[in-house]
């Protein structure tokens, strides 16, 4: 009986660490993404290069202490009009952060080193401007292997948003080894380039308030299924 009380104990961390590890939230507004934004510990940034060509930039990361890189797509700084564009944002296990944009890697000189924990990880997609016939959406959306929401603008005017954010409690005690992936689909109704300005942002912020550690539950539900096992015995 005591290799089945044992084995209680073992299943019940495990589920509630992977029940309460990661929690997806309700969407947010626009202005409590910006709000959280002033308390990021980093941030990466999508966004096309505008309809002239210039040397706007595709991708920008960084964290508290400012910018670390703009990086640009080779040719003509746009993205694919009706393609999907492939990207990557990720924190090595060495706690270094990058993004890949269309095959465009941040240079390893260029990745900022992350030093404090996050548990919220804000997403939001924005149209800046544009006309009521543009799309802009997502496509394979996924955290670290897991389908997350898909934003999706249709028809969307200028300031149209899309905002969510998901909570890792594990974040706390090890920051690294984090990917967040995904294919941006711009539906620009006069083609690419034309009213091309949308963003596409992600970033992490600490809040202690925010959901308890899963060792909490974990050890509580534990020992409650512990206990359950010995009241069977008797």
């Amino acid at each position: 009986m005591k290799i089945k009380s044992l084995f209680a104990f073992i299943v019940s961390v495990f589920l509630v660490n992977t029940l309460f590890g990661t929690v997806f939230t309700n969407q947010v507004t626009e202005a409590e993404f910006d709000t959280a934004f002033a308390d990021m510990e980093f941030y990466v940034e999508l966004r096309p290069g505008g309809n002239s060509g210039s040397d706007s930039h595709e991708f920008e990361l960084g964290t508290p202490s400012g910018v670390s890189y703009m990086g640009e797509l080779p040719d003509e700084p746009r993205w694919l009009n009706d393609l999907e564009n492939p990207f990557i944002i990720d924190i090595s296990n060495t706690g270094f952060l990058s993004a890949t944009v269309n095959s465009e890697t941040t240079p390893l000189g260029n990745q900022p080193g992350l030093l404090n924990p996050f548990n919220e990880i804000w997403i939001g997609l924005k149209l800046n401007t544009g006309i009521d016939l543009d799309d802009l959406s997502l496509t394979s959306h996924e955290y670290n292997g897991a389908s997350i929401d898909n934003p999706f603008i249709q028809d969307g005017a200028a300031g149209a948003w899309y905002g969510f954010k998901l909570i890792d409690d594990l974040k706390l005690s090890n920051i690294a080894d984090f990917t967040i992936g995904g294919n941006i689909v711009p539906g620009m109704h006069f083609g690419p380039g034309i009213n091309e300005n949308w963003t596409y942002t992600v970033f992490g912020k600490y809040d202690p308030a925010t959901v308890p550690e899963p060792a909490t539950y974990a050890l509580l539900f534990g020992v409650i299924s512990l206990g359950a096992v010995m009241l069977k015995r008797r």
